[in-house]
């Protein structure tokens, strides 16, 4: 199993984010989008 100790964000929000960017070839910005869309307060490239 992976540890996600030490994170910033929950375990199901990180796997989803990588699901989303190795299935859709999504760049990092295009995933930061997707995931304010969906609502998540804090997303890639901001600090906690």
């Amino acid at each position: 199993m992976i540890s996600f100790k030490g994170r910033h964000h929950q375990q199901d929000t990180i796997l989803q984010c990588v699901r989303w960017y190795v299935a859709y070839s999504l760049s990092y910005r295009d995933l930061e989008e997707v995931m304010q869309e969906c609502g998540y307060a804090r997303c890639i490239g901001q600090s906690a």
